[in-house]
């Protein structure tokens, strides 16, 4: 009897001692990069650290943003320079004992359709310039036979 109570007391002083690692307690849930920035959602409590890694897995960008109700938002300022390639994305708690890694997909975006054809102009400035002439040699030509009928009556 004194070995089993012995067996429970000692059980219960290394209970406390026993860390169950359930899973992270912070993720990334998602990454998206549009208009030349980066936004990241995920999960987490408290201040979280996010870091984003350059193609050559050097710090590129460092932030903090606060967790509501157990979830994060973040859209980053645009950063200059980036080529296309997949950047990685690490996150962490403010004591940086719970962390998670996600990605992020840089590609080229096309340049938007302005409606400014270069060749509609360039067209239309040629037929304006050709009608010039053309008036310009009708004036000529009238201007010239008015003078020579003036020579003939004359």
């Amino acid at each position: 009897m004194k070995k089993i109570l012995l067996i429970i007391f000692a059980v219960f002083l290394l209970l406390p001692m026993i860390k169950v690692n359930a899973g992270p307690a912070i993720s990334i849930t998602e990454t998206n990069y549009a208009n030349n920035r980066i936004s990241i959602e995920g999960t987490g409590t408290g201040e979280i650290q996010i870091v984003l890694f350059g193609l050559d897995n050097l710090p590129l960008y460092m932030t903090t943003v606060t967790a509501e109700d157990g979830e994060f938002s973040i859209t980053l300022p645009p950063i200059s320079g980036l080529d296309e390639g997949t950047y990685n994305i690490k996150i962490s708690d403010y004591e940086g004992v719970d962390t998670s890694a996600g990605t992020v997909e840089i590609t080229a975006e096309a340049n938007p359709k302005t409606s400014d054809n270069v060749i509609t102009y360039i067209v239309l400035g040629f037929i304006s310039l050709v009608g010039i002439i053309v008036l310009s040699i009708f004036i000529y030509k009238s201007s010239a036979s008015k003078q020579k009928n003036n020579h003939k009556k004359s």
